[in-house]
């Protein structure tokens, strides 16, 4: 049941009671109907009406039942609504001085002190009650907004991993197929259709290739891909018809944390892919060496053959060396790209 609701019906119950005079029964139905209009909007008049409802405990002629009943309900809601505390410092004074002009008009101080006690049963302590039913709701609905900022972000976490997982998996594969149907477009002894064919799916590589960057550009960046070793990198890109040479000095288990090995495993798997798609036909050669003070990945290449098909090697969007360099950053390295 709404609150509102609850004033309402205590305003007839105000101007029913057995034996209530009329003019001051008026005045408490009337003061209940302003309090419950402005309530909401305007908590502290709320408030104020509610402290001027104490009065009636003193005044002849009217139940207080009925008055002190909205008074509480009123306080309850001016301290849930208001947001400008020290408004209720001057609503209490306020009630406070209507208080004392009745008792200064009827010559009861004591009857002021019995409306004092009164004001603060009906209207202090429900005040503080709503202020804390309004701090709790705060508190409930920030603790929401923050889970669900949490959730937002382990989100976009998922879509940038998401999104480095397809850069590093599709990416490499996708620029050796690339190369590979570049290579087998240029075989002699191919008859027209499967010289065709070949373009075809050249141009298709190139084409997934840059529908790849689009997907990542609106995933977001990403991290901790996993993986195979070096080794299988080079093997695989061999197998792909790359010119590639690796030259190890030092083991892998010199790698020490696993952050290092998966950092660089990612600087090879990123030069590879770029190589073949920058230069395609080049020798490329990686170089991993490790010594007391770190271990160093370094990949290059010779540039692009003359007989290489300048259509095969699509401008890249820059996500795998802005992502790689943050890797590798976070390893405690660091990453240098470049012309030689």
């Amino acid at each position: 049941m709404k609150p509102w609701f609850v004033l309402i019906l205590l305003t007839p119950l105000a101007l029913d009671a057995e034996g209530a005079s009329p003019l001051p029964t008026l005045a408490a139905a009337v003061t209940i109907v302003l309090g419950a209009a402005v309530s909401r909007r305007a908590p502290a008049l709320g408030l104020t009406a509610a402290g001027v409802l104490g009065i009636f405990v003193e005044v002849d002629g009217v139940s207080p039942g009925a008055p002190l009943s909205a008074a509480v309900l009123l306080s309850l809601l001016a301290g849930r609504y208001m947001t400008r505390l020290w408004r209720a410092q001057y609503a209490f004074a306020a009630a406070a001085s209507a208080g004392m002009a009745h008792a200064g008009a009827n010559g009861d101080l004591g009857g002021w002190i019995i409306i004092l006690l009164t004001q603060f049963g009906t209207a202090m302590l429900p005040w503080w009650a709503g202020t804390w039913w309004r701090q709790r709701a705060d508190l409930m609905r920030a603790g929401w907004e923050r889970a669900e900022r949490a959730a937002e972000q382990a989100r976009m976490r998922e879509r940038a991993r998401i999104a480095q997982d397809m850069h590093d998996s599709l990416g490499h594969e996708l620029s050796l197929m690339a190369l590979t149907a570049g290579g087998l477009e240029l075989s002699p002894g191919l008859s027209e259709e499967q010289r065709a064919m070949a373009t075809r799916l050249r141009e298709g590589s190139v084409a997934a290739t840059d529908r790849l960057h689009e997907v990542i550009g609106l995933l977001g960046q990403g991290e901790e891909p996993t993986g195979d070793e070096i080794l299988d990198l080079v093997e695989r890109a061999r197998r792909s018809g790359v010119s590639v040479e690796l030259r190890e000095e030092g083991g892998p288990q010199e790698w020490g944390a696993p952050v290092l090995r998966h950092a660089a495993r990612r600087v090879v798997q990123e030069a590879l892919t770029n190589a073949v798609k920058h230069a395609p036909g080049s020798r490329i050669s990686v170089r991993v060496a490790h010594s007391e003070a770190g271990s160093v990945v370094t990949v290059t290449d010779t540039g692009s053959s003359a007989e290489a098909d300048p259509g095969s090697a699509p401008v890249g969007s820059g996500t795998g060396l802005i992502s790689l360099d943050e890797r590798v950053r976070l390893a405690g390295g660091e990453l240098r790209a470049g012309p030689r």
